[in-house]
């Protein structure tokens, strides 16, 4: 009788989102002060950055995502901060917003501009804006202007899009929009927090499927990620950048 298949995610668990809130509350304060801004989070998920992104603001969110079991683990998280009045879910897809042009104050996209490009995502995600609103991205980013081959190929493997926040910000100026702000997130929150984090995990995983040839083969995939980033470090990051609409 053949085996079960074992299925294993080696990234369930690592506490990226929630340790990464330092840097959403940093690119928060870029924007100037807003009274009770509505604000649409784009591939919300589960809804850690959304629930911190009412209570900094003050104002209402609605966070949109294609996974309808995420943004129900989103409300029960608002439920428990208290902030389940003022925040709602909607399922759908970032390609094609469903909203009425100038319905929000603010759009917010953590690693998801990437989906359909950055500058179909100021386009298309800007017609969503009030006149003078702002969008804050969390993009992939080069460290560096001279990535080698094999960094390109790292970031390359999920976006063709990237820049350096330099880059990004010509191209945001090129389609009239004001960058009123930047940063690139620190090494240790992609080395330290979770490619290291998920290095050790996978060899232990790989240690306990010796038979499993899927399994081994998935992990073998991920380890290779892992040291891909490690070798190009130095070029392999993200950032935040903040945009006034005109």
């Amino acid at each position: 009788m053949p085996r079960p298949r074992i299925e294993v995610d080696p990234t369930v668990g690592l506490p990226l989102p929630a340790m990464r809130l330092e840097h959403t509350r940093r690119a928060w304060g870029m924007l100037p002060r807003l009274t009770h801004p509505r604000i649409l989070d784009l591939g919300c998920g589960d809804g850690v950055p959304t629930v911190e992104l009412a209570r900094l603001s003050g104002g209402t969110v609605v966070g949109l995502d294609i996974d309808g079991s995420a943004l129900e683990r989103l409300m029960d998280r608002a439920a428990a901060a208290g902030l389940g009045d003022r925040i709602t879910t909607l399922e759908g897809s970032v390609a094609d917003l469903p909203f009425p042009d100038g319905s929000f104050d603010v759009v917010w996209g953590e690693g998801i501009a990437h989906v359909v490009g950055f500058e179909r995502a100021l386009a298309g995600w800007g017609r969503v804006l009030v006149p003078d609103g702002f969008m804050v991205l969390h993009v992939a980013t080069w460290l560096r202007p001279d990535p080698p081959e094999g960094a390109r190929r790292t970031w390359g493997s999920f976006s063709e899009d990237v820049s350096t926040l330099e880059g990004y910000a010509d191209r945001a100026a090129a389609m009239g929009c004001e960058v009123i702000g930047s940063f690139d997130l620190p090494e240790s929150a992609w080395w330290d927090l979770y490619y290291g984090p998920l290095g050790d995990r996978i060899a232990s995983l790989l240690g306990s499927q010796p038979d499993d040839t899927d399994v081994r083969g998935e992990l073998e995939a991920k380890r290779q990620e892992v040291e891909h980033f490690r070798r190009y470090r130095d070029w392999l990051g993200s950032g935040f950048i903040a945009m006034r609409r005109p």
